[in-house]
């Protein structure tokens, strides 16, 4: 278990599979996400499978202090060679949305990543127009690097993303 100042990181367990398919099937949430289109609980057991012996990911469920489960917070695509990542979050929970719960549970990941796991650089992929994340992830030390034009289609046309990036000296020297 990882602990921040107003959130608690933990390995996902089966038992959280029904919270995680409530939420990917919420289309408020799924909006700014993939998969967005209904998943059975049977599909979300299948993920969680797969993702049991995937060492490329790490996903864990984002707890108030409380425990209430309120999110999940991912590394993928985990690169040991060339010490890269790539970072995702979601707040399943809106009540919890504007609290500064997101931008804890990523600083809590990204000094575990850069300090335990010794890797260099995080990046992630935003849409756009998600201009709250956005903020978040420049709290948090990233920098808009590039822009994927069209990248996305959903609601009927195609949707630029932003391509932001974290290096280990920019997060240090942002957290001392």
């Amino acid at each position: 278990m990882l602990k921040g100042k107003l959130t608690c990181l933990r390995s996902l367990e089966r038992q959280d599979m029904p919270t995680l398919q409530k939420w990917m099937n919420d289309p408020e949430l799924t909006q700014w996400l993939s998969p967005r289109f209904h998943i059975s609980l049977e599909e979300q057991n299948a993920w969680f499978d797969k993702l049991l012996v995937d060492s490329s990911k790490m996903k864990m469920l984002i707890e108030d202090m409380e425990g209430s489960a309120i999110g999940l917070i991912s590394l993928m695509n985990i690169n040991h060679k060339d010490r890269v990542a790539e970072f995702g979050i979601y707040l399943g929970e809106n009540r919890f949305i504007g609290k500064g719960l997101g931008k804890d549970a990523t600083n809590v990941l990204l000094r575990y990543a850069f300090h335990d796991l010794g890797l260099k650089r995080i990046y992630l992929l935003v849409l756009e127009e998600n201009d709250r994340a956005i903020k978040s992830f420049e709290d948090c030390g990233f920098k808009r690097e590039a822009v994927l034009r069209e990248s996305m289609f959903f609601a009927g046309r195609y949707h630029n993303q932003l391509v932001m990036g974290n290096l280990a000296p920019e997060f240090e020297s942002l957290n001392q």
